[in-house]
């Protein structure tokens, strides 16, 4: 995928965004890295930092006035796990 991805704003189709997806993208392929070490051993704390990491970054980009479908479309999340982030900070209760 292109690192920098032009798209509308969900609220006004006029209005462009662009946004720098490395972030998230590497992220992303991090925790896929992570979830099948941690089927092999206990690498509880890596994983639970480079998920804070990803909701750190999806809160910037939503900041940054990346749509909750965007988001949700680039990183594989539901459109509720976007909101929630956005809305709680948080992927899920710890």
């Amino acid at each position: 995928m292109n690192d920098w991805v032009i798209f509308h704003h969900e609220d006004d189709a006029k209005t462009s965004v662009e946004y720098d997806w490395a972030w998230i993208d590497t992220l992303i392929a991090r925790l896929v890295e992570l979830q099948a070490v941690e089927k092999k051993s206990s690498h509880t704390d890596a994983l639970a930092g480079c998920i804070e990491e990803l909701e750190h970054a999806i809160s910037s980009a939503l900041s940054h006035g990346v749509s909750v479908r965007a988001i949700g479309v680039r990183t594989n999340l539901s459109q509720s796990d976007v909101a929630r982030i956005r809305d709680t900070g948080r992927l899920y209760e710890r």
